[in-house]
């Protein structure tokens, strides 16, 4: 075992009223392997405890599952903070030991599934939400200063049928662009027992600053080689567009003719193809993540891996191997040879000798000297990566709710047409039966006319349910007549509805238009099907007529999708306005 330098401390908050357990377990720790990844943060972390005899069977509540949580130190410096996921008493021939297994605070971000939509919403907006939602019990520290501080302005509009958080980071990573998150010890904050929380970092990934550097002497061994496995010049995406409904976008190499042949591009054509199934992107934002995958694409990538014995920091000086993490830059002037043409000065490149750590591996032990196993950008191992992003589809499959008959999930808009056709005055209509069962009753459906004639007032839509609703149009004139159009659930929404004035804000999703303060009483008709009262109002800029849906209960204020609760509680303020 090397000289010690670390400090490995095992530590568990009591119940109420108790005062919990810290244990400092350097003096037994025999062997130590701890990664941190990008995207995730701190990593795995596996210890071996050697105890005296008979003292490894004692009841340790400084290692319970989930609540005990594992600090790795340098001085003052955390280098690891996670829980305990494993903790497993062992007897072999050179005796008793305990056998620990943590994972980084990002862990405890894939405890909670749950259902939510957003409409037009920055990634920053969405994360808070989802923090919020799980304030009382989530385990990550509710600072989120160093969530996107560059605060990129793109809005998206997504539903997630069965997410955890870390579903979500990491599609909202994707749609950003090269963005990355993880989870780390926090810089200042502090639990009870003074050991930092663990901090949410998402942000742009940094590929051009020199982190740490490395030269042939420092090596133990590397393994470079080209690898075909994500080599693609042409990228097509299948999408949702909210707005416009499904569409597809094919980016190419331009260094491809035309015909597809391969010109002057370093390899034939190849295509990557991708369904990005309900995802709720626009158009310019699905160009903008098929040019993304086709940059990292285009040109023939490096599968690396290099064991380090040693290592310095950006300005030489010797470093210590635990303290080096994902999420940085490492330069290794030796490998310059694998860049395609030489700079004119000395200069770090990136991809030839600045390599990307996707995650570093350190390991100690017993007669073993400690050593740093770097996974660099390209990642090492795609096999694995293909395997993890199926097994996680699958696990999302699963989650999701699925009946014999699919269901719509809560958030997620159902776009459909509907039409009358008529002879004579009169009020005509029919029912729409809507082709999937929704998650729940919309709080509103929203009509969009393609062509009418001889329409008086409506469309007017009464009885909204999960399975469908029926839909009046008026007609005060003689002759033939009809309505053809098209029809969305969970439509405009009102905003800003005013109890004391009266006054309430139509926002409209079809043509995006904010009305301005109006009397309820003037922004909404009331009509009658039958013994049901229908409730409609229509955008001042585009005409689409929005139809409230009148049985929404206190439940559905309280939903656990934002938008519905909002939806919900603006159309329920309203509707007693009107009494």
């Amino acid at each position: 075992m090397p000289a010690r330098t670390l400090t490995l401390i095992c530590s568990a908050a009591g119940a109420a009223g108790t005062s919990g357990a810290v244990v400092d377990y350097t003096p037994n720790l025999e062997s130590l392997r701890v990664t941190s990844i990008s995207p995730g943060g701190c990593g795995a972390l596996r210890a071996r405890l050697r105890l005296p005899a008979g003292r490894a069977r004692l009841p340790r509540p400084e290692l319970a599952i989930l609540n005990g949580h594992v600090t790795l130190l340098d001085g003052r410096d955390c280098l690891y903070a996670g829980e305990i996921t494993e903790a497993a008493l062992s007897l072999s021939g050179d005796g008793e030991s305990l056998d620990i297994v943590a994972q980084g605070g990002a862990n405890a971000l894939n405890d909670d599934p749950q259902d939510s939509s957003y409409s037009s919403q920055t990634a920053q907006a969405i994360i808070s939400s989802e923090f919020s939602k799980r304030s009382a019990y989530l385990a990550v520290d509710g600072d989120l200063s160093a969530v996107l501080p560059n605060a990129p302005t793109a809005t998206f509009s997504p539903y997630y049928d069965g997410r955890t958080i870390e579903d979500i980071l990491h599609e909202l990573c994707d749609l950003l662009g090269d963005y990355t998150w993880g989870v780390w010890p926090h810089p200042t904050h502090r639990d009870g027992f003074g050991l930092p929380t663990w901090q949410l970092q998402v942000h742009q990934r940094d590929t051009a600053t020199v982190g740490y550097l490395a030269n042939l002497a420092d090596v133990i061994s590397w393994r470079i080689a080209p690898a075909a496995t994500r080599a693609f010049n042409g990228v097509t995406l299948h999408y949702l567009d909210p707005t416009n409904g499904p569409g597809s976008i094919t980016v190419t190499d331009s260094r491809l003719n035309g015909n597809l042949s391969q010109g002057s591009a370093p390899f034939r054509f190849r295509r990557f193809r991708r369904d990005m199934g309900q995802r709720s992107l626009t158009s310019s934002q699905a160009t903008a993540l098929a040019n993304q995958y086709l940059a990292s694409f285009q040109n023939v990538t490096n599968v690396i891996e290099v064991k380090l014995a040693a290592v310095r920091d950006a300005r030489g000086a010797p470093l210590p191997l635990p303290r080096v993490r994902a999420d940085a830059n490492i330069a290794i002037p030796e490998l310059l040879t694998r860049a395609g043409s030489f700079p004119a000065a000395p200069a770090m490149q990136p991809g030839t000798n600045l390599f990307y750590i996707r995650q570093a591996t350190y390991a100690e032990g017993r007669d073993q000297l400690p050593t740093l196993t770097l996974l660099l950008d390209q990642v090492a191992d795609f096999a694995a990566a293909d395997l993890t992003r199926l097994h996680y589809e699958e696990q999302l499959r699963q989650r999701s709710r699925r009946t014999n008959r699919a269901v719509q999930p809560s958030g997620l808009a159902l776009k459909g047409a509907w039409s009358t056709l008529f002879t004579g005055a009169g009020q005509w209509g029919s029912s729409i039966q809507f082709p999937v069962v929704l998650a729940a009753a919309p709080t509103s459906i929203t009509f969009i006319a393609q062509d009418s004639v001889n329409i008086s007032s409506g469309p007017n839509a009464a009885r909204l349910t999960v399975w469908g609703c029926e839909v009046y149009v008026d007609s005060t004139s003689s002759g033939n007549g009809w309505w053809i159009g098209l029809y969305t659930t969970n439509g405009n929404c009102l905003r800003e509805v005013d109890a004391v004035a009266g006054t309430a804000r139509l926002h409209c999703d079809v043509c995006a238009h904010l009305s301005d303060p109006t009397p309820v009483a003037h922004l909404i008709e009331r009509g009658m099907l039958g013994n049901q009262p229908t409730y409609a109002a229509i955008c001042p800029g585009c005409g689409a007529r929005e139809c409230f849906n009148p049985n929404l209960s206190t439940d559905d204020e309280n939903h656990p999708d934002p938008q519905r609760a909002a939806n919900a509680r603006a159309i329920r303020a309203a509707l007693a306005l009107l009494g």
